[in-house]
């Protein structure tokens, strides 16, 4: 069965890595992003290579509503979605004591309060029609605290709390949920975030070899993936150790 995949931030990076995937199992993949220009460049691009159908949508995630007016799309067109790929997110490394409020607050709309609603606004129809997926974009960051960008790694630790939640909550359902929590992946956003050049990003993932061990996570159903060998102990050495010193060290290697 052709099922229709919803996913947010899907122009580059791991959402786009993503589209790949479903296209080439032949999935109508519906990608929405802020870039008119980028979505035609990744439509072309996968039309080309997988003979997918393929629908874009511009929008900017992280203004307050977009999530009623995305829907609000998808009704008019008629299209009804199967998997929804939370993927938008964004960060910024900076003290927060002088931090940009703006940043600060379109930060929390798009990683938190963007990603909630349309997951409330999609599920009931998921329920309903007694299928589908939610996928979010967590990260390692939900596993620990974040000096230097403790707004994105509290959101990261938010969305990991409420997949969880969910898909406790679903279970027994014929709707999945799955948080994934990539670590250091080589992406646009490493670069837009200022932690590219950080100690802690040396060895960084790229983004196929992180997403084929996502994509398998996800055909499995698993409510957590942590892709990468060296990033599945963290949650445990996390819970080992006293938050203090976790906090400390990744106050040094944030620098």
């Amino acid at each position: 069965m052709q099922q229709v995949v919803l996913i947010t931030g899907g122009s580059k990076g791991i959402g786009f890595a993503l589209a790949k995937k479903f296209c080439q199992d032949n999935h109508v993949v519906l990608l929405v992003a802020r870039s008119k220009s980028e979505l035609a460049t990744a439509k072309k691009t996968l039309e080309q290579q997988y003979r997918a159908k393929v629908l874009t949508l511009p929008l900017d995630l992280s203004v307050a509503g977009s999530a009623k007016q995305l829907v609000k799309f998808l009704t008019k067109e008629k299209i009804t979605i199967d998997i929804l790929v939370n993927n938008a997110g964004s960060g910024d490394k900076q003290a927060f004591a002088t931090a940009d409020s703006e940043k600060v607050l379109s930060m929390l709309q798009l990683n938190v309060i963007m990603l909630t609603e349309l997951t409330h606004l999609l599920l009931p129809g998921m329920l309903k029609r007694n299928r589908g997926h939610i996928i979010n974009l967590a990260s390692i960051a939900g596993y620990l605290p974040g000096p230097n960008m403790a707004v994105y790694y509290a959101s990261k630790a938010y969305v990991l709390s409420f997949t969880r939640s969910l898909a406790e909550e679903l279970r027994g359902t014929a709707v999945a949920v799955t948080a994934v929590c990539p670590g250091r992946t080589k992406t646009a956003f490493a670069a837009r975030a200022q932690i590219d050049e950080a100690l802690f990003f040396r060895g960084a993932q790229s983004v196929e070899q992180a997403t084929e061990e996502i994509y398998r996570g996800i055909l499995a159903k698993k409510t957590e993936i942590i892709p990468g060998f060296l990033n599945k102990p963290i949650p445990f050495i996390v819970r080992a150790l006293p938050v203090w010193l976790i906090s400390r060290l990744m106050a040094k290697v944030q620098r």
